[in-house]
């Protein structure tokens, strides 16, 4: 199951890990949702160029590549999602900080690399 849940990667894929685990085990744990939530942050931040995800205070710092697929309709995207509070640095070291909710962190951080694949 581990690498199934491992190679989540869009919407379909992830109910349908939830589908199966709920089949076979009943309720599925927070835990474990949050385990299939990581693992398709991780696989858009592969395909994003995303270099580094981290926390720092009360923020989530996003680092890309210098060669990233940000573009000005996702800055836009961005701000009007998270109204005004993320901010986007371009430049050799392009990167994103968005204010952390502790309790939606994967939430926003699989939102916010949602809006700069342009989904």
């Amino acid at each position: 199951m581990y690498k199934k849940i491992a190679s989540v990667r869009s919407d379909e894929d992830d109910e349908e890990i939830i589908d199966e685990l709920i089949d076979r085990f009943g309720d599925v744990p927070r835990e474990t949702l949050n385990l299939i939530k990581v693992s398709r942050i991780r696989g858009l931040a592969e395909l994003l160029s995303v270099k580094r995800i981290y926390e720092q205070g009360k923020t989530i710092i996003f680092t890309f590549a210098e060669k990233s697929q940000l573009t000005p309709l996702g800055i836009v995207n961005i701000n009007e999602v998270f109204k005004g509070r993320a901010f986007v640095h371009g430049g050799v070291e392009p990167y994103i900080r968005i204010p952390m909710d502790q309790n939606n962190k994967l939430k926003d951080s699989l939102k916010l690399l949602s809006l700069v694949k342009g989904d």
